[in-house]
């Protein structure tokens, strides 16, 4: 952020910070150009110190601009067709001459709102109940007035009757689809309002891919408080790679769709049993699978690594230097106790001639294994043992030892 005023120049960590906790994005998930246009917007209708009040104050006008900011509304309509052919052909027969409520989170401009609508109606539900939110307004009154560029409709084409006019270069939902959708601002960082749910049906698609682990844990809390038992959550292909706890796959694995188990969470009592823990998911609108859960928190922690490793190994073989460092850079800094991305880090500091680095980062890997039994499996892109990792490491040090 070079083109800031130079009396919010100390404040940028600040204002970096803020964002993240407002959205809960990662750092380097922020647009941080978007960011320093809403600034000096915002400079221009007050004086800089005033504005630097405002962001060490968290004037709750500002959070709301910056929130706007940097909100991603990259969709359009009938986007991943194949969620909507496997809504209309597997799930809707049950519903038939029924109602169905569903969700679509983090709608941005609503395009994908009204894709459902117009699916959910063509496979004969009746009077379906459709709720699109988003954290910015601007886009939200997109969604209401229901008027887009014909931009919108790239991708898969008009999968299922939406539009009653194309007028130039814009498309006009029709009535009857606009009639069936609503929208309202909501950060998913929290729970719906009381009244807002259940829902037979989630979309909240490339959206926790931009999160931080604790963020995307917190949404993926709300969205199953949100689903009925046996509800269906659609995820996109790169927000997690497996199941969140209380689901499970439901469909073909490519498609990313779990199932809420049938059961409803229950909270834990205040002084629950090891069983309890074992089988209960805490409800906590702010801090939802704390330490009293330890099992869905590796489980969903280390799949967020896993991933984000993955993606970085992709960048190391097409020889994508650049990306491939941003990219081990969030490993080692959204996941500091992951070892296998610090071994990753570690060959990747010897392939860059940095041994010094490598080697502080095989002493912590040995330091972070002790107490671990050497046949117990690290998850990672393979399974492999701490045996394996400790001998690596050891290996390694006793070679610069040699030197």
């Amino acid at each position: 952020m070079n083109n800031l005023n130079p009396v919010l120049e100390p404040l940028k960590d600040s204002l970096m910070d803020l964002a993240c906790q407002v959205t809960g994005f990662r750092r380097d998930a922020l647009r941080v150009g978007a960011i320093e246009k809403m600034v000096q917007e915002r400079a221009s209708a007050a004086s800089w110190e005033e504005l630097a009040k405002d962001i060490s104050a968290g004037s709750p006008t500002f959070i709301s601009q910056l929130a706007e900011a940097v909100t991603v509304g990259e969709t359009y309509f009938f986007r991943e067709p194949e969620h909507l052919r496997f809504l209309e052909e597997k799930v809707l027969p049950s519903f038939s001459g029924c109602p169905l409520r569903a969700w679509s989170a983090g709608c941005a401009t609503g395009e994908e709102t009204y894709s459902l609508v117009a699916c959910l109606m063509a496979g004969g539900v009746k009077n379906p109940g459709i709720l699109g939110t988003d954290l910015a307004q601007k886009q939200l009154e997109t969604a209401q007035k229901g008027d887009y560029p014909t931009w919108s409709l790239r991708g898969a084409g008009e999968m299922y009757p939406l539009f009653e006019a194309v007028e130039g270069q814009v498309l006009k939902v029709a009535k009857e689809f606009k009639e069936a959708a609503r929208f309202m601002k909501h950060n998913l960082l929290d729970p719906l309002p009381a009244g807002e749910g259940p829902f037979d049906v989630v979309f909240c698609r490339n959206v926790l891919v931009y999160f931080t682990p604790e963020a995307a844990r917190q949404v993926l809390e709300n969205l199953a408080q949100a689903l009925v038992p046996e509800g269906l959550l659609f995820l996109g292909p790169a927000d997690i790679p497996f199941a969140p706890p209380g689901f499970k796959p439901y469909g073909p694995a490519e498609l990313s769709i779990y199932q809420k188990s049938p059961a409803p969470n229950v909270p834990l009592p205040e002084k629950p049993s090891p069983a309890a823990k074992a089988h209960t998911v805490t409800k906590s609108a702010s801090l939802p699978f704390k330490k009293e859960n330890p099992v869905s928190e590796i489980t969903l922690g280390k799949s967020l690594a896993i991933a984000l490793h993955l993606r970085a190994l992709e960048a190391v073989e097409k020889e994508e230097e650049t990306e491939a460092g941003r990219l081990l850079g969030c490993l080692r800094r959204e996941f500091p106790d992951y070892l296998p991305g610090l071994y990753e880090i570690a060959l990747w500091n010897v392939r860059r001639k940095k041994k010094a680095a490598a080697e502080e980062l095989m002493r912590e890997l040995l330091k972070k294994l002790k107490g671990k039994s050497k046949s117990r499996t690290i998850p990672g892109p393979q399974s492999l043992t701490a045996g394996f990792y400790r001998v690596s490491a050891q290996a390694f040090l006793a070679r610069k030892d040699e030197r």
